[in-house]
């Protein structure tokens, strides 16, 4: 439940009629860990191209990068895809180029992007012609972990939702109101990685408010009949 004010956001896009429909505030917003996803498709995509087999230690730190949302092994995986310029290359294939435009170029987590552009990209991640099945089907294993091993995962009601699988990726950070913070993230905290669990809650003062910063992705299979 939504509590407090909020800037929200959100995109929806039909995978079969490619319809898409936007609500609320454009943005942009950072994506915090939801850049993850597109990282892990684009390092399997070129593992498969190369018809290289990932090793126990890659496949291990995308687990984490993924599931449980770590932080540690991000830099080490966008390496291997030649840093946000190989990311980049990527979200041009994928057709989503105006992602290229709003990555930061030193810290990942935040890049930003409009809620349309979000749709898109996990549109593309689903279905674009550009990215092998095989890739595809390990990527969304790797989602399919993420309610159970993060407490940051979306939690869908299977009696409201029945029948549907939702693959999602979360990102969140907090910050301390400041009359310099925008409503659409582009206050730049103090933090590692993409900003999650920016800093301990008793280092700030009682009078302090915090402002929890959330993105949020979601592809949606299985339809009911």
């Amino acid at each position: 439940m939504l509590r407090g004010d909020a800037v929200v956001g959100t995109a929806v896009y039909d995978l079969d009629s490619r319809a898409l429909w936007i609500g609320g505030q454009v943005g942009p917003y950072a994506l915090h860990s939801v850049v993850k996803a597109p990282i892990a498709w684009a390092m399997l995509g070129e593992a498969h191209a190369q018809d290289q087999e990932l090793t126990n230690d890659q496949r291990d730190a995308l687990y984490r990068m993924i599931a449980r949302s770590e932080n540690a092994d991000v830099d080490d995986l966008l390496a291997l895809i030649g840093g946000q310029a190989g990311l980049n290359s990527h979200y041009e294939r994928w057709g989503v180029p105006e992602l290229s435009a709003l990555a930061h170029p030193h810290r990942w987590g935040f890049s930003q992007a409009q809620p349309t552009h979000v749709a898109r990209l996990f549109a593309a991640l689903a279905v674009s012609d550009t990215i092998a099945e095989q890739v595809r089907a390990d990527a969304f294993d790797l989602l399919r972990d993420v309610l159970e091993s993060q407490r940051w995962g979306a939690v869908t009601v299977p009696a409201t939702l029945g029948g549907w699988e939702s693959l999602t990726k979360t990102g969140n950070f907090i910050l301390f109101k400041s009359e310099h913070v925008g409503p659409s993230g582009d206050a730049e905290p103090t933090a590692n990685g993409d900003g999650e669990a920016i800093k301990e809650a008793e280092d700030e003062p009682e009078n302090k408010t915090e402002i929890v910063r959330m993105s949020s992705a979601s592809i949606w299979l299985s339809a009911p009949e």
